[in-house]
This record gives structure tokens, C-alpha cells and sequence, in this order.
């Protein structure tokens, strides 16, 4: 079974609109996050100060960056890695791909991310 599921990304996605720095980081920028782990995937789009988890995103035009990984990758995420997904990038623990202006302009978000992953595993 995946390290990443449906419904532990959905809980994500809303413990990230209730935060007001991803709100702010997201205001002005579109993309789509794609989250990778094992032989699934999962898009989050991310406009308006929003991050919405979607099946739709071959429709987009937004960049995209990529975040991948098996579940055992994953794993330490989940259980509150030092640093999270920041961390995970500098020791190449997760591959982290797509356009690198939409990664440096949305890394708040992103570290937010690997936050929200953390405390809603933690919660489950």
C-alpha cells in the first residue's frame, strides 16, 4: 500500500487553505504540484492563494514541479522528518523536478506541504 493516499492528500489540501502563509505565498502564482509515490500520483493545483487537489490537470497550462518517491521515501516525511520536504530535497531523499521558477516562488507552499503531510499522518 502507497505511503500516500486520497484521503490523507485531501486533509492536506484543506489543512492548507487554512493557512494564512500559503495564502499568501499562492496568491499570485499558478502551478500544479504533482506528488509521486510507488505507481501513483496526485495534482495539486495551486492559484488564487488556494491549493486544490484534482484529477483535471492534464487541462492546465500552469508549470509544473514534481515531488517523487517510493513509499518507503515518503515514510520519513509522514513520521516528521527533521526539515521536512526541505530536507528531503537537500539529501535527494525525494526527487524534485519541473520548473524551477515555479518551485523557488512557491517553496513557502511547498514547505508547508511536507508540514501538513506530517501533522495530518501524525493525526491518522
Amino acid at each position: 500500500m502507497s505511503a500516500l493516499t486520497t484521503g490523507l492528500l485531501q486533509q492536506v489540501a484543506a489543512r492548507l487553505n487554512a493557512d494564512s502563509v500559503v495564502a499568501s505565498n499562492a496568491r499570485w502564482y499558478r502551478a500544479t504540484l504533482t506528488l509521486v509515490c510507488d505507481e501513483e500520483s496526485w495534482h495539486f493545483t495551486v492559484a488564487e492563494g488556494r491549493v486544490n487537489l484534482t484529477d483535471d490537470h492534464a487541462l492546465s497550462t500552469a508549470p509544473v514541479v514534481s515531488i517523487r518517491g517510493n513509499s518507503d521515501d515518503w515514510r520519513p516525511v509522514l513520521r516528521g522528518l527533521r526539515g521536512g520536504l526541505h530536507r528531503a530535497f537537500r539529501h535527494k531523499l525525494l526527487v524534485f523536478e519541473g520548473d524551477p521558477v515555479a518551485m523557488l516562488s512557491l517553496w513557502k507552499t511547498i514547505w508547508r506541504l511536507g508540514e501538513a503531510l506530517s501533522e495530518v499522518s501524525e493525526e491518522n
